[in-house]
């Protein structure tokens, strides 16, 4: 064998080792997307499932009573929604869904965000946007 062909074969060998890495490298890749997109599911479905349990026990209370904070009113859409304890103390009832969304309000932060939205619209801010009843949840259980 020729110097010439030894160059040639190596040049070969070479390049189909730097094809092949590089094919590996793309499935690790894909495979590493796929992971993470399901990590981000998992980590989505807890945090609604967390969300449904918080408002599953504020509800099986029929709501809870709160010192309101400095300006806050009582939510218009509530009946009973104000306790007076005594002449110095007032509470306002906090409903599953005004908990959920104050809960929103507060944790949006650090690009995480969530709001709530109803199929049976009482609070007109809870109107779904276009993308969100483009959810094959939301599609489902109208």
């Amino acid at each position: 064998m020729t110097k010439f062909n030894k160059y040639i074969a190596l040049g070969a060998f070479f390049i189909i080792s730097l094809l092949t890495s590089f094919y590996f490298i793309d499935v690790f890749n894909e495979k590493n997307i796929e992971l993470q997109k399901q990590i981000l599911i998992k980590q989505a479905q807890t945090h609604f499932k967390d969300q449904v349990n918080t408002r599953v026990w504020n509800a099986s209370y029929g709501g809870v009573y709160a010192i309101p904070k400095e300006g806050q009113k009582p939510n218009p859409f509530l009946r009973d929604n104000i306790l007076k304890v005594d002449e110095n103390l007032t509470l306002i009832k906090i409903n599953p869904a005004w908990m959920s969304r104050q809960l929103s309000e507060i944790s949006n932060i650090d690009g995480f965000r969530f709001r709530i939205t109803s199929l049976k619209l009482i609070n007109p801010d809870n109107k779904a946007t276009p993308f969100e009843e483009s959810a094959p949840l939301f599609r489902r259980n109208r």
